[in-house]
């Protein structure tokens, strides 16, 4: 058997006797150069002097024209519908699936590199996973503004709904289904278009069936509930947004999430 301490006191006493003293002029000097040198790449363009703003706006090249072309077949879908079937009770539902369904389109473009198994290579960039999902976010966030200005613009004009009725039955159920996809970008993780379109399938069905069972509903809840509803939405949102981009061992293995806690 090996005595492996012999071997290590053995090893400690090669490297002592035949290290050649340290000349500290000859350190200091090299330690000079090398700070030099540094600065000097320093004061080079690189790119680690792109903004995030300019960053923001490099990723739309990077999602799929699919997802836009979606976006806007839906938003036709939507209006043709709704002029066709002009009755109150179909108005609200069609505007929440639409407001869950813009979400689900999103999501593959939004979580591409956590399902394509990239997001380590992200996390040593300059811009790391984090940023990369919030740089995403930022920009369906934009263009949910203009759909959902399409839609408050346009459907009063032959539905029996005014512009704020279509904007809380767009916002709110846009900003709840926001916050349940956050939370399943934390625990399905690569996974996470699968489990969207699972649970905004689920929710489908769901309010169409409560619009069968309990007509008008979403009409005999008052403003002020709705409202308050809308601000808990938002605020549950961005708590699992906060949460999921805080959380950035999430984008190497859900299970690590935790134990790095």
């Amino acid at each position: 058997m090996i005595d492996m301490t012999n071997i290590e006191d053995e090893l400690k006493r090669f490297y002592a006797e035949n290290t050649p003293p340290i000349d500290p002029d000859e350190k200091h000097r090299v330690v000079e150069m090398v700070a030099r040198a540094s600065q000097k790449d320093s004061s080079a363009p690189t790119a680690e002097s792109i903004s995030f703003r300019r960053f923001v706006l490099t990723q739309v090249r990077f999602i799929n024209p699919i997802c836009w072309i979606l976006q806007i077949a839906l938003i036709a879908c939507v209006l043709i519908t709704g002029d066709i079937y002009k009755a109150s009770e179909i108005q609200a539902p069609l505007v929440m699936t639409f407001a869950m369904l813009t979400v689900v389109i999103a999501i593959p473009s939004a979580f591409k590199s956590f399902e394509s198994k990239t997001a380590e290579l992200e996390l040593a960039c300059r811009f790391n996973s984090a940023q990369v999902l919030a740089s995403r976010l930022i920009i369906f966030g934009l263009a949910d503004v203009l759909w959902f200005s399409i839609i408050i613009a346009a459907m009063p004009s032959f539905a029996t709904s005014d512009p704020f009725s279509i904007f809380l039955y767009a916002s709110t159920p846009f900003f709840l289904f926001c916050a349940l996809c956050f939370y399943l970008a934390r625990i399905a993780n690569r996974h996470v278009t699968r489990a969207a379109i699972a649970a905004a399938t689920v929710l489908v069905v769901v309010l169409w069936q409560s619009i069968g069972l309990f007509p008008h509903w979403y009409s005999e809840l008052s403003w002020g509930t709705w409202m308050i509803a809308l601000v808990l939405s938002i605020a549950l949102a961005a708590f699992e947004l906060r949460r999921l981009i805080g959380d950035m061992s999430f984008a190497i293995a859900p299970s690590c999430a935790h134990s790095v806690r």
